[in-house]
């Protein structure tokens, strides 16, 4: 499961770094144009998707920065589809937005299965270290 985390987060943060830095230096305008997103509300998506790419990135040293940084795309990932929605974008362009939300939600629940496998572990030696 470890590496399968280190992969995705590998993978999802250089997709999202890409995506953030194509927002903010205009690269996506006609794109979204197309989606009917404000120009604002598209430079603080691609804020977002910058630090949440510099958050995942991090998380390789700060282990608690994985499920954030998970859930954060999810959330990214759920508001594009429902922008899709909006618009009445045909389902094949939603596709892509719910690959990325599935495979951020599985860095969390992996995040999150890596940090209750930890505090077990520790739980048990602590124990052992009070009882012996």
């Amino acid at each position: 499961m470890r590496k399968l985390s280190i992969v995705l987060r590998i993978v999802i943060g250089i997709l999202f770094l890409a995506q953030g830095v194509m927002k903010l230096t205009g690269a996506q305008n006609e794109w979204r144009d197309d989606l009917q997103v404000a120009p604002w509300a598209w430079v603080a998506i691609g804020v977002i998707q910058l630090a949440g790419s510099i958050g995942l990135f991090a998380s390789f040293r700060f282990e608690r920065l994985i499920i954030p940084g998970g859930l954060l795309f999810v959330v990214v990932m759920l508001g594009a589809i429902v922008q899709h929605i909006r618009i009445d974008d045909p389902v094949s362009h939603m596709l892509f937005p719910a690959v990325l939300l599935l495979l951020s939600g599985a860095i969390a629940a992996i995040g999150a299965r890596q940090s209750s496998d930890v505090s077990v572990s520790t739980g048990e030696l602590d124990q052992r270290v009070k009882t012996g």
